[in-house]
């Protein structure tokens, strides 16, 4: 404290010196008024020695408690900072957690969609196989059925038609012959 006073006396102390030259050499009156100047330093070093004296404690403890107060309000943020800093890494984790899960819940969800369908496509594979299957054995019997159908009125027609052309042509000991003959062999084809 007291090296600044000195430095504010000295400061003023040749502020007034510059002055007092400057006007000298513009030539505003005789010489350097000197009891002016050392008036005016003796006025001013009293002024400043005034006002430590009294003002000392209060400016000393303002700035103290201001100092006091900005370091707490440091703190106070740094504490804050902290704060923020732990809960956005948390949030952040928190966020990275949600993420994976919600990559895990699509995961399985697609792979049960998947398989659902994989399901689905079998079933109706299946189906389709069991009403192919199904239709052929429908057909073969269908078809084995008419034949034998097909082969019985065939067969009824030709004795038919052959016992007419029969009895126009032979005689009975011949027709009987001939119908009996047709008859056997008739049977035969119906054993198949």
């Amino acid at each position: 404290m007291k090296k600044l006073m000195l430095l504010v006396s000295m400061t003023i102390l040749l502020g007034m010196c510059a002055t007092a030259m400057a006007s000298e050499a513009e030539g505003h009156g005789g010489g350097f008024p000197l009891g002016e100047v050392v008036a005016a330093v003796v006025n001013f070093v009293l002024f400043v020695w005034i006002l430590i004296k009294v003002g000392k404690k209060g400016v000393s403890s303002f700035y103290e408690q201001r100092a006091k107060q900005l370091n707490e309000a440091i703190e106070k943020a740094q504490d804050a900072l902290k704060k923020a800093t732990s809960i956005q890494e948390e949030a952040s984790q928190r966020l990275e957690e949600a993420e994976k899960e919600a990559m895990a819940i699509v995961e399985g969800a697609q792979k049960a969609a998947d398989q659902q369908a994989q399901n689905l496509v079998n079933s109706a594979e299946a189906a389709a196989d069991r009403i192919l299957s199904d239709a052929k054995a429908t057909i073969e019997t269908e078809t084995k059925r008419m034949t034998r159908e097909l082969k019985s009125e065939l067969a009824a027609k030709v004795v038919e038609m052959a016992r007419e052309q029969i009895q126009a042509k032979l005689d009975s000991s011949a027709q009987r012959a001939l119908v009996q003959d047709y008859l056997n062999k008739v049977d035969q084809v119906e054993d198949m």
